[in-house]
């Protein structure tokens, strides 16, 4: 329920959004609908040019283990540009609470939690793209872009750029974790085919708030998963119908990345020890729903 102010938000300004809202919950649906874009973009999708690899495969490799499981590990940034967009983070305010409108500093956090008397979970720093040159590097990186290409079979479209703490909490209550996205596991309704690149700007072990993702969900669902009213499932609920050892924990030093394709079932978990950084690029083949706004320069 802590979500539907965004969703509400979505619908007025996109009201096409209704419809996938609807369909896009569908694994037949949306592969119709993904098969017909490729068909039309097809030959917008340019051969990407030079790029940083960060992981030790080429593009195709990555996208064939994300078609497979959902999911590929390995990637890797370089140590300068994690240290870059940690300073960046460290020295700028970072929004969090219902509206993530209330500000505050990592500093200054717990002073802000007392002054505005609601746990933050987690901070937000708004238009990383816009207001942070290594982001912006990384978003333009034609090895993403071309991993994006191969998987998605259309020319990629940025719809989401992501930079934000979580932060440990003593007994946060249901709406605060669902605030967090770390009350249950779900999938993203954002696109009709979509992949996000994540990358630890922190050192993430098991207190630290790690990702989970079930492998294989992504295209093999039980019958009663394909129209969900909502997409949140339970602990039980997820090990009854893919078996635990589905369900992957990534963890890994500062600069450790993954790729995955959302419409799989993950979530994140409650930071219980020190604080995390995540980048988050989000590559998708419609403007059904856009949060960032075009790169200029």
């Amino acid at each position: 329920m802590a979500r539907l102010p965004r969703l509400w938000q979505d619908l007025r300004a996109h009201p096409a959004w209704l419809v996938f809202f609807v369909l896009g919950r569908c694994p037949m649906a949306r592969r119709g609908v993904q098969g017909l874009i490729a068909i039309a973009r097809r030959r917008q999708v340019a051969a990407p040019g030079p790029g940083e690899a960060l992981a030790p495969w080429d593009s195709a490799t990555v996208a064939a283990a994300v078609k497979a499981e959902g999911i590929a590990t390995g990637l890797r940034l370089p140590p300068d540009m994690v240290t870059r967009i940690r300073a960046y983070a460290e020295t700028n305010t970072c929004y969090g609470g219902r509206h993530w409108t209330t500000p505050f500093t990592i500093d200054g956090h717990a002073e802000a939690e007392r002054q505005h008397g609601c746990k933050l979970l987690v901070g937000s720093l708004r238009d990383p793209m816009q207001n942070c040159p290594e982001v912006a590097e990384l978003v333009r990186n034609r090895w993403l872009q071309d991993i994006a290409a191969r998987y998605l079979g259309a020319e990629p479209r940025v719809i989401d750029v992501r930079l934000w703490w979580s932060f440990p909490s003593q007994a946060p209550s249901r709406t605060d974790l669902s605030l967090a996205a770390q009350d249950s596991f779900h999938f993203d309704l954002a696109d009709w085919h979509q992949m996000k690149f994540f990358f630890y700007l922190t050192d993430v072990d098991e207190r630290g708030g790690p990702h989970l993702y079930v492998r294989g969900s992504h295209a093999h669902r039980p019958f009663a998963h394909h129209f969900p009213l909502f997409s949140a499932k339970t602990d039980r609920q997820i090990i009854g119908a893919y078996g635990r050892k589905a369900v992957q924990m990534i963890t890994g030093p500062a600069g450790t990345g993954f790729v995955e394709d959302p419409f799989g079932y993950h979530t994140g978990t409650l930071v219980t020890e020190g604080r995390r950084l995540v980048l988050e690029i989000s590559f998708g083949i419609t403007d059904v729903v856009r949060h960032v706004r075009p790169a200029s320069g």
